[in-house]
C-alpha cells in the first residue's frame, strides 16, 4: 500500500474519531478525494477499499462510502472486522437495521 494511501487514510480516520464525520455521514466521494488530495482515480479507490475493510466506514451501493458510528468503531470490538466477507446491505430500510449489519460484520456479539 502506497504511503500517500495510508495518509490519507489516517486523515480521515482522525476526521471521524474526532467527530468531524460523524456515523452514518458520507466520509469522502472519489471525486472529492482526487480534488482534494491530488491522487488518481485508483488511489482514490484504494483509500475507500482501505477505510471500509479496516471498519471506519461502510459502502451503500449507489449512495456513498459513509462512517461507521461511535459504538460499533472498529477500536470497540473485541474481534476486529470480520475478514473475507463482503458487508451485504440490501434489503436494510432503517438505521437499526443497518448498525444490526454493521455489528454483526464488525465482529460484535449480540
Amino acid at each position: 500500500m502506497s504511503r500517500q494511501v495510508v495518509q490519507v487514510v489516517d486523515l480521515i480516520v482522525s476526521r471521524i474519531q474526532e467527530g468531524e464525520i460523524q456515523g452514518h455521514r458520507r466520509v469522502a466521494t472519489l471525486r472529492g478525494l482526487r480534488a482534494d488530495h491530488r491522487v488518481s482515480r485508483e488511489t482514490a479507490v484504494q483509500i475507500m477499499l482501505k477505510l471500509t475493510s479496516s471498519g471506519w466506514a461502510y459502502t451503500v451501493p449507489y449512495r456513498g462510502t459513509f462512517a461507521v458510528p461511535v459504538h460499533l468503531w472498529p477500536t470497540r470490538s473485541p474481534y476486529g472486522v470480520s475478514r473475507g466477507t463482503r458487508l451485504d446491505l440490501n434489503g436494510v430500510g432503517t438505521i437499526q437495521e443497518l448498525e444490526s449489519r454493521l455489528a454483526e460484520h464488525l465482529g460484535f456479539t449480540e
